[in-house]
């Protein structure tokens, strides 16, 4: 007995262990000892070993992150004694790229970064270096002081919190310190130092429009925290907001200009995952590594893989494959909303895009008994007619990707925030293409502003026509009424039951095109 994408299911197990790890937090003794009896159940045949083996994969993943929460409780123990909202002076290194946004003081700003702690001191505990974890700290700090950076080793006193998202430190206004520098990983610290370079590229030519060039940097290098209040709110509200979060459009786009080097350069197609793969995994960490610029870059890199291993590339097992190594990194990542919504979202439009598309490509596809002309026959109403196909693929296209995606996140967005974006789709048909130009234009800044500092201003000055359409779109669009629902947190339930009975429609439409097919050949 045979599954026809084992690595789908492999990755479906899992996710059902490490689930099952992070809701009931086991000894590490029992799920290995699961682990022992699915070993054992290995020596059956058929369909009984194919579910041991998966449910061994189960036992696996929920062993591993008991053993992750063991190791990361053991760490951060000593913090544990310090009573919640309690005084404390903490030393430790910044292990994220901080953020930095404006105060409603004028004179201050906030300062947003993560600390692996090494030591601190507390009232009731005292002094003690044996602190681990993470800790989460915010810093309203007086405007043009030292921010901090990534690698470096501060003093902080504050107040400290536990929360169920963990440990977060108020620092106060001028208590922290600097002490010194160099403890991160060098080629992390690179990658930020060279994305915070490539923002100056991004102001050249537009700096009298300052919003449009925040913008900018947060569609192309991820800086979300740079988006003012008032556009972020209107993308929210038409449930375009991914568009800022680095995934498959932005990593793709990256991939397609280097792609057009490498083909210039005329190196063979079974050899560009050798230079791709340590420059997308650059370009992913430099702008956070958050999981749907991580997913994307790990379905790309095996995309490119698969001719050198001889392979023919799956989307499905790629994007198993993607979630297998985050989680396997970070089995906390199962809990985290974004990682949710960038797999959900784009297993959706990998399932439902191609039923879509199909049946509306029939609408503009030309009549299958004409017999088409050759080149130097066609007439102009012949140009023309194949023009407008070309441009009804494109928005079929479009419009198919955007109702896939928009079926697979209103349930999430009205279970995790309480809203129903009723102008979603009509929405994305606008601004997803809009996106795809100004971080295709922001792309090229960045590539050819190093050359000579005229291609920069060209290309913001492109993007910042286009920027001026998004907003404009974006406002338009979410002023209108009904665009956007308050409808409270729906249940659960309600939920899966949406993606069951999506996953039953699916079913239904294969197999009903299976059966055409086989009735077609008899």
């Amino acid at each position: 007995m045979q599954t026809r994408r084992p690595l789908v299911v492999v990755a479906l197990f899992y996710m059902l262990g490490v689930g099952l790890a992070l809701a009931f937090a086991p000894a590490p003794m029992l799920p290995l000892a699961c682990a022992f009896v699915f070993v054992l159940g290995l020596r059956w045949s058929g369909w009984r070993r194919l579910v041991v083996s998966f449910l061994l994969v189960a036992a696996t993943g929920c062993l591993l992150t008991a053993l992750w929460q063991t190791r990361r409780d053991v760490g951060s123990v000593s913090l544990k004694a310090v009573e919640s909202g309690s005084d404390i002076e903490m030393t430790g290194v910044i292990v994220d790229d901080p953020r930095v946004a404006d105060s409603d003081n004028a004179d201050l700003q906030t300062i947003c970064f993560t600390i692996a702690p090494e030591s601190f001191t507390a009232p009731g505990v005292g002094y003690r270096d044996d602190a681990g974890g993470k800790v989460k700290v915010e810093w309203e700090a007086p405007v043009r002081w030292w921010a901090p950076r990534y690698g470096e080793k501060w003093s902080i006193p504050g107040r400290l919190y536990h929360g169920h998202r963990g440990r977060q430190l108020f620092a106060d206004r001028y208590g922290p310190r600097r002490i010194s520098d160099g403890h991160g990983n060098r080629l992390v610290k690179a990658c930020l130092s060279a994305r915070a370079a490539s923002a100056g590229y991004l102001h050249v030519g537009i700096e009298d429009f300052p919003e449009h060039a925040q913008l900018l940097q947060a569609l192309v290098l991820g800086y979300r925290q740079r988006l003012p209040a008032v556009m972020r709110d209107n993308f929210r509200a038409t449930g375009t907001l991914h568009i800022f979060a680095i995934s498959g459009l932005h990593v793709g786009i990256i991939s397609l200009l280097l792609v057009c080097i490498l083909g210039m350069l005329r190196l063979s197609r079974v050899y560009w995952v050798i230079p791709l793969a340590p420059l997308l995994i650059a370009y992913t960490v430099a702008t956070g590594a958050r999981a749907s610029a991580v997913r994307a870059c790990l379905m790309l890199i095996t995309y490119y893989a698969a001719p050198l291993v001889k392979r023919k590339p799956d989307s499905l097992s790629s994007l198993s494959l993607a979630a297998l190594v985050i989680l396997a990194v970070d089995p906390s990542q199962l809990q985290n909303v974004g990682f949710i919504y960038s797999f959900v979202v784009v297993t959706g439009i990998i399932v439902l895009y191609p039923l879509f598309r199909k049946p509306l490509m029939r609408l503009i596809e030309p009549d299958p008994l004409r017999v088409e002309p050759d080149e130097a026959e066609l007439t102009t109403r012949d140009k023309y007619a194949r023009l407008a196909r070309g441009a009804g693929g494109y928005i079929i296209s479009v419009v198919s990707v955007s109702l896939a995606a928009w079926l697979a996140s209103a349930p999430l967005t009205a279970l995790f925030f309480g809203r129903f974006s009723a102008m979603a789709v009509p929405a994305n048909v606008f601004v997803v293409p809009l996106a795809f130009t100004t971080v295709l234009a922001g792309c090229l800044s960045l590539v050819l502003g190093p050359v000579w500092l005229l291609f920069a201003d060209v290309f913001n000055h492109a993007a910042l026509v286009l920027i001026s359409i998004l907003v404009y779109v974006t406002g338009a669009v979410a002023n209108l009424p009904f665009a956007n629902i308050e409808i409270g947190r729906v249940p659960l339930w309600s939920v899966l039951l949406w993606y069951a009975l999506i996953g039953c429609a699916v079913v239904l439409v294969k197999r009903r095109a299976a059966a055409g097919f086989r009735s077609g050949e008899r």
